[in-house]
């Protein structure tokens, strides 16, 4: 229930509920004892809020501007702000529905200036970036250096040493959010408990994986956030190959990560260059273009830097492998013979060149335009995703239905030379074998779903037998 008076002998707070009352008294109380005093001082707010000193300095002017703003001229020069003070301005920028956050949360940002320079570039987005990680002991190291990437890549854009307040505020906004930044962290600090405090955090959408990768660090992870479709942020990604973990066979590889959703592809080629991109469908073989404008491409060492769709053309994305008059291996972005980023069928050759003209202002992202692979890694953004028919029949594959699980298991058991060994691993070596494991993926599950209806209609448990049905890759 909200309240609309005074209670306990704390002022009033409009439309916060009673647990948030309670537990603004008792965070008032605990802050302003960090500085031995029992009001709120600018030194007490800076470490409860882990604000840099000139920001906390900006916020604590604002917040004695909305207590000017009810008392006259008595708030204007406040040093101190008593618990009625502070439970006015909380409840004028944290639960009033009419007060504008984003124009708040700039003004103290920015403090009217007209340009920003690196310096506090860097310190806005370090701060918000710090309160955006989770409490791992790492956050402060992490958003250190996730500003130094973010602020170079910013400062080249605008080649010159200081940006628009109107350039930082689309940076700002489009690199870590600003929206309602300051408010959501007063309202954290002082009306919730400590537990609803941290379940509260403003945490952003940051991919997260199943297992270690050799080649996706965190600040990649954190910075890839923003550009993903928020389907691709709901679990931890899959890793559907590694040249390391299954070797370097392109039939491997397609047998891999052939219909299996959106996918994050990153290559590092022999010079320790680091580079890919996310590919917003599934992967299938094609004697034409496909994929949409949410593809990018990227790079993440030496440098990190994400290279968005232009809208030019739609060569997104790019599969064959048995055309005679066009390039087969994988491809995206360009055009044929000047690729964005190119796989051979061996997996060892690849080309980059650059300029791209699907994706904007993008360089080589390679040691040079034509290198060799080093490894390779293929990430399921979606790791329980299964193609359905629809998707299947539109990318020309054809096959017989599975009508039962009796049926499934006889196919299952009968010996090809998929089944052979030594007969698969000389077809791998020539890069013509393995293109059917994903058909048998598909048979398994379609297998499945048959099996769960009819013990269903048996009334038992569904998932009892099911586990030999599963399609799991190799650890």
């Amino acid at each position: 229930m909200g309240n609309s008076g005074t209670k306990g002998g704390a002022a009033a707070i409009p439309g916060a509920t009673d647990e948030e009352l309670a537990s603004f008294k008792h965070n008032f109380t605990r802050i302003v004892s960090l500085s031995g005093k029992k009001d709120l001082d600018e030194t007490s707010l800076r470490e409860a809020l882990k604000l840099p000193p000139s920001l906390s300095s900006r916020l604590f002017a604002a917040m004695r501007k909305v207590v000017s703003e009810s008392k006259g001229s008595a708030g204007s020069k406040l040093m101190h702000f008593s618990m009625a003070d502070t439970a006015l301005v909380l409840g004028r920028v944290c639960t009033t529905d009419r007060f504008d956050r984003r124009s708040f949360s700039l003004s103290v940002l920015f403090e009217g200036s007209k340009t920003i320079n690196r310096k506090l570039a860097r310190e806005l987005y370090k701060t918000i970036a710090f309160h955006s990680l989770p409490d791992d002991g790492n956050a402060s190291a992490l958003a250190e250096r996730l500003a130094d990437i973010s602020v170079d890549n910013a400062f080249e854009e605008v080649q010159g040493d200081e940006m628009t307040r109107e350039e930082g505020d689309n940076w700002l906004q489009r690199e870590v959010d600003t929206e309602g930044f300051l408010p959501d962290l007063l309202r954290s600090a002082f009306l919730l408990s400590a537990k609803d405090s941290s379940m509260h955090k403003r945490q952003r959408n940051v991919p997260r994986l199943a297992r270690k990768s050799r080649l996706l660090s965190d600040e990649v992870l954190w910075i890839f956030g923003p550009q993903l479709p928020p389907t691709c942020v709901q679990k931890p990604w899959k890793q559907l190959y590694s040249s390391v973990k299954h070797g370097k066979s392109f039939s491997r590889f397609m047998s891999k990560i052939l219909f299996r959703g959106p996918t994050l592809l990153i290559f590092k080629d022999k010079l320790g260059c680091v580079f890919g991109g996310f590919a917003s469908v599934s992967w299938h073989k094609s004697n034409k273009f496909y994929g949409d404008g949410r593809c990018f491409l990227f790079s993440s060492s030496p440098r990190m830097k994400i290279f968005p769709a232009s809208n030019v053309n739609n060569n997104f994305m790019w599969l064959s492998t048995n055309l005679t008059s066009c390039s087969n291996g994988l491809g995206m972005g360009g055009q044929k013979d000047f690729w964005g980023i190119y796989v051979d069928t061996m997996l060892e050759r690849g080309v980059c060149r650059a300029p791209c003209s699907s994706f904007c202002k993008m360089p080589c992202l390679s040691s040079s335009p034509e290198f060799e692979f080093e490894e390779v890694e293929v990430w399921g953004c979606i790791p329980d995703y299964v193609a359905d028919e629809k998707e299947l029949e539109a990318a020309g594959v054809k096959r017989k239905p599975v009508k039962s699980l009796d049926d499934y298991t006889a196919r299952k058991d009968g010996k090809t030379v998929l089944d052979d060994v030594e007969a698969k691993a000389i077809l791998d070596a020539a890069g013509v074998g393995g293109y059917s494991d994903d058909v048998r993926a598909y048979d398994a599950v379609l297998a499945k779903e048959e099996k769960s209806r009819k013990a269903t209609r048996e009334e038992a448990d569904a998932g009892s037998d099911s586990d030999d049905l599963e399609y799991q890759d190799e650890d």
